[in-house]
């Protein structure tokens, strides 16, 4: 089940690309649902259209989760939400041009947001190489060859256990005095189906790794959200 596929020209840079190329297939009603810490945090792609993709972002605490298929939560407009959001992302530069909060009924400003999708559209990717790709057990004594199997996400895909290989990338997160500032982040991505969202997210932070596991995720999510606002002109 556990199977990592590599590219054979690793030391290549990906760049950014990769990801732009993962989004132009991504499909409207795709949805990711990851889990950290206290939080767990639903993101679906609500519309594409031809220069901007439409992102919407529902978080919820652990504690206040159902026993309920995500799709069908979400239609029943997401009992015990804390948040619920939509940005705006510009499809070939990765820029983030409007962002709502339902929850607040109110436009985000700006100049306060670096949304993570944004990023990750505008960061260059490398393949992570095998020798540095997490193990299972605990690492061999010094001078030992290290026979452990590689680590790999166990992904459900439409509430199901699915059986996917993947491919690791890492980059560095951009100096913005965040949590993440400056850290390198590595993401699993399914090598079989070019679903748009990564199966786990991980973070290099001192003195522990932060990580964010997709718990489920899945295709044809309808939103009771029917549209993005459209925000008033100012008057002259």
């Amino acid at each position: 089940m556990h199977r990592i596929l590599y590219l054979t020209l690793f030391l290549l840079p990906l760049s950014a690309s990769f990801m732009q190329k993962r989004w132009e297939k991504a499909q409207v009603g795709d949805y990711l649902v990851l889990s950290s810490g206290k939080m767990i945090t639903l993101l679906s792609i609500h519309a594409i259209e031809e220069t901007s993709l439409f992102l919407e972002e529902i978080a919820i605490p652990r504690k206040e989760t159902q026993e309920l298929p995500w799709p069908l939560w979400v239609q029943k407009r997401a009992p015990g939400h804390s948040s619920w959001s939509m940005v705006e992302i510009d499809r070939t530069t990765g820029d983030i041009l409007n962002a709502y909060s339902f929850t607040q009924s109110a436009w985000l400003d700006l100049s306060s947001q670096h949304h993570w999708a944004s990023a990750l559209l505008q960061l260059p990717w490398h393949p992570v190489p095998k020798e540095h790709l997490r193990r299972i057990g605990p690492a061999p004594l010094e001078g030992e060859p290290d026979r452990r199997k590689i680590w790999a996400p166990s992904p459900c895909f439409d509430g199901k256990k699915a059986d996917l290989s993947f491919i690791a990338l890492s980059s560095t997160w951009p100096q913005d005095n965040s949590e993440l500032s400056d850290k390198q982040i590595i993401l699993y991505f399914d090598q079989e189906i070019d679903f748009p969202f990564p199966f786990w997210i991980q973070a290099e932070t001192s003195p522990v790794s932060l990580s964010f596991r997709a718990i489920d995720a899945g295709r044809g999510l309808i939103s009771p959200k029917k549209k993005f606002p459209h925000r008033q002109k100012k008057q002259k």
